[in-house]
């Protein structure tokens, strides 16, 4: 909305004296007033503060639908507010239920930042930033990730062996895997010694009288690798490029489904990224459960 400043009798008398113009010959000067001011904008339904989800300024018409269908692809926490930069409110709901969006909008109270749409103005690391067109569009489409591919969990009991499974745990997390590359369990997790926080579990070994539980430091951490491998097989683009089985039954997977480690008999767990992007590992260990997600990233 439009505010009315006044010019003031003494702004009159000096613009009248340096003009030579009378009072009749002038006219009220109308300021509008930015609508944007920091992080905060004014519109319609009251003021927004764009630096947690960002404002997308459009004009409701076959130029914005590439930059709507992104906003569409965003889960809802993360969409930006939608700004009718220019139109209507007839024109906006009818491109909308085109594109199958159900979004709220608003219009600008006072002078719009921007005459190009679209225009998406965000903050990033304290600072206002701003991308138009094209680059509007790849800006929200990054803002999708990281997307939660596929997760996996399995009951992780107290004692050595459970502790042993979250310090392997906590060596995966955060692993990046990239496009076409090779993941190693055992580059992740290395070697098992007490010096680097493990304890003696147990694990499963050949003797001569067949295949028993013995003690070992170490021991419990083939509970990660076959909780990596559900969350792996659930994920469409990863193959699994070496993997094994105990030769006895474990507790926390179906006959088979297990998957051992052992870097004493050259057992390791790998896979490869055959995705577009990068992933990541993610392990989170809570009450007695250990879980493993798999996350895609932007670059």
């Amino acid at each position: 909305m439009k505010e009315l400043i006044i010019i003031t009798y003494l702004s009159l008398t000096l613009l009248m004296g340096g003009t030579g113009l009378n009072s009749d010959q002038l006219e009220l000067v109308q300021i509008e007033q930015p609508a944007l001011n920091g992080f905060t904008l004014t519109t319609n339904k009251g003021p927004l503060d764009i630096s947690e989800k960002g404002a997308l300024f459009i004009y409701p018409d076959v130029g914005s639908r590439d930059v709507l269908r992104a906003v569409k692809e965003l889960p809802k926490e993360k969409r930006p507010y939608i700004i009718i930069n220019s139109g209507t409110a007839e024109q906006t709901e009818k491109e909308f239920k085109e594109l199958g969006l159900s979004e709220e909008y608003y219009f600008c109270k006072g002078k719009s930042p921007t005459d190009t749409v679209p225009s998406l103005y965000y903050v990033d690391k304290g600072e206002l930033k701003r991308s138009t067109c094209s680059t509007a569009t790849e800006k929200l489409v990054e803002w999708k990730y990281p997307i939660l591919l596929s997760s996996a969990e399995a009951e992780n009991k107290q004692g050595a062996s459970g502790h042993n499974a979250i310090q392997a745990a906590k060596s995966l997390n955060g692993a990046v895997v990239k496009p076409g590359e090779e993941f190693s369990f055992y580059e992740y997790v290395g070697v098992c010694s007490v010096e680097r926080g493990y304890k003696v579990g147990r694990s499963i070994m050949q003797t001569p009288e067949g295949p028993k539980m013995v003690p070992d430091v170490g021991g419990g951490i083939c509970r990660t690798s076959t909780v990596l491998n559900f969350a792996v097989k659930n994920c469409p683009g990863l193959e699994v490029t070496e993997r094994h089985c105990h030769s006895m039954p474990v507790s926390y997977a179906p006959p088979g489904e297990d998957t051992a480690v052992a870097r004493s008999s050259g057992w390791d767990y790998r896979f490869v990224n055959n995705r577009e992007r990068p992933v990541q590992i993610k392990a989170i260990w809570h009450d007695q459960t250990l879980r493993i997600e798999i996350w895609e990233l932007w670059e």
